[in-house]
């Protein structure tokens, strides 16, 4: 493993009246000493050693949302290389809870968008790309 590896979330929520998936948002604190205050983005975070990106996702959904996910629930979508020195493995978690019962533990904010939401909008890091790449590969189809 590379020494910077990370798991990005993509939360999504089937809702059928809508035919197709919300994705779950995490708004960054406005602190000016973090990357991208502010900023919406994917859930997720680093991998402590020893753990593996599974297990890292699964960490987590558990501390940042206070959400169970079975491993059914969990499934590898992509494996990007942001620099030589770290990997982001990508994972799609599916979510039944509803918002309101979920315990945000960090950063200022959630919320459910449509993905024709998130294409305008500016998300941190490279959540642009994975969110297009995920819509154009899984859902879109």
């Amino acid at each position: 493993m590379t020494k910077y590896d990370c798991s990005p979330l993509i939360i999504e929520k089937y809702v059928p009246w809508l035919n197709e998936p919300l994705f779950l948002l995490q708004k960054r604190d406005h602190k000016p000493t973090i990357p991208f205050p502010g900023y919406w983005t994917s859930f997720g975070g680093i991998v402590k050693p020893p753990e593996t990106p599974k297990q890292c996702a699964l960490r987590e959904v558990e501390e940042e949302l206070r959400m169970r996910v079975s491993d059914e629930d969990l499934e590898f979508f992509k494996l990007y290389q942001v620099r030589k020195d770290a990997d982001q493995h990508v994972y799609r978690v599916k979510m039944h809870s509803e918002l309101s019962d979920l315990k945000l533990s960090e950063g200022s904010g959630m919320g459910l968008f449509l993905y024709s939401e998130i294409e305008k909008m500016t998300l941190a890091w490279n959540a642009n790309d994975i969110f297009r790449d995920y819509w154009n590969e899984k859902v879109k189809k």
